[in-house]
């Protein structure tokens, strides 16, 4: 087997294309993951690229020439020539690694599953309010990224959360504060998270008794995206009315995205 650096062009993406072989349905999501990628100007160079056995077909890489011709970019990439089948029927049999793993090697520090499932949540932003017909997940760069610029808010609020993941310490719930933390001040919105992670209230705190009652309550349900959203939207409202001194004794669910990040992206439904 032979490798070496290539410039691949959408003309020869689509060349490449036309000896696929035996490869997993195209994914629509991560073809967009790697545009997002290439247009971003962090499709790197690595060891991974395409691959063709030794008939020539197409082994490996079809979702990154999807994307170079998708964006009409031409990308240098590693190719590989040469590929027995029995190397063909050994791609992508490693163990990939976690989202957690791959944040814990970019900040230098052990940074846990639950952390970086917030992360994610607090990316997704606005797709909680049916922006998109699926939640866009971020690709590992754009993780690392985010993380980098929002890692000082999420450790913050996971604080008042350490224990109890296991109760209203949901990654969605967690993400809905970390969002409202760069519009509530700080120590009311410390409060705030303090009284729905232990359950301990004080004269005029009740209303967060009531959400964190009812989230509890909804936990129990079968999980799935709506409920989730469902939730996120819930605690949202609950904390702009906390922060607006509102005597609301009732749940109710916030419309649209309250508490918006400048690098929110605005996405398309479809998209």
């Amino acid at each position: 087997m032979q490798s070496k650096l290539e410039k691949i062009s959408p003309k020869k993406a689509e060349e490449f294309l036309s000896q696929n072989f035996c490869n997993r349905p195209i994914s629509p999501l991560t073809v967009q993951k790697y545009v997002r990628l290439i247009k971003a100007g962090k499709f790197y160079v690595t060891h991974q690229g395409i691959a063709f056995d030794e008939q020539g077909r197409l082994r490996d890489g079809q979702h990154r020439l999807r994307a170079i011709i998708e964006t009409g970019t031409t990308v240098s990439m590693m190719v590989s020539r040469g590929l027995t089948e029995e190397a063909a029927l050994a791609i992508d049999d490693g163990r990939k690694r976690t989202d957690a793993q791959a944040l814990s090697m970019a900040h230098g520090g052990p940074i846990s599953g639950f952390v970086a499932a917030i992360a994610k949540e607090i990316f997704i932003g606005g797709l909680h309010f049916g922006t998109a017909t699926k939640p866009v997940a971020p690709g590992r760069l754009d993780l690392v990224d985010f993380y980098r610029e929002h890692a000082e808010a999420i450790q913050s609020v996971w604080e008042a959360f350490r224990d109890n993941t296991a109760g209203v310490g949901a990654s969605y719930i967690l993400a809905a504060l970390v969002r409202a933390s760069y519009h509530v001040p700080a120590k009311k919105l410390k409060r705030f998270a303090e009284v729905l992670a232990s359950g301990y209230s004080k004269e005029g705190e009740e209303f967060i008794i009531t959400l964190r009652n009812h989230i509890l309550l909804k936990r129990k349900e079968p999980k799935n995206r709506a409920l989730r959203d469902d939730l996120y939207a819930k605690t949202e409202q609950a904390v702009a009315d906390w922060h607006a001194n509102k005597g609301v004794n009732r749940i109710a669910k916030a419309k649209k995205e309250l508490f918006p990040l400048p690098s929110d992206r605005v996405v398309e439904v479809g998209e």
